[in-house]
C-alpha cells in the first residue's frame, strides 16, 4: 500500500517527472509506483485531469545535467 494519496503523488510527478507529457504518462507511472486501477479513478475527473494538465505544460523548464530551474 502506498503512503501517499495518488492524487497528492500525481501531482508531485506532473511538476517533476519531465517524461510525463500527458495524463496516459501520468497513469502508467503512477502504475509502475503499485497504484491500482481503483487509485487511478480519482483522477478521472475533467477539472483534476485540466489542472494535472496545466501544471504538466507549466513546470520549470530544464536545466543542463537534468535538473530544473527553481520555481
Amino acid at each position: 500500500m502506498n503512503q501517499i494519496h495518488v492524487v497528492e503523488r500525481a501531482f508531485q510527478i506532473a511538476d517533476e517527472n519531465r517524461a510525463c507529457i500527458k495524463i496516459s504518462d501520468l497513469h502508467e507511472a503512477l502504475a509502475r509506483e503499485g497504484y491500482t486501477i481503483t487509485d487511478l479513478m480519482h483522477l478521472q475527473g475533467w477539472s483534476i485531469r485540466e489542472q494535472l494538465r496545466t501544471r504538466m505544460k507549466t513546470r520549470a523548464p530544464a536545466r543542463p545535467g537534468g535538473r530544473t530551474a527553481a520555481a
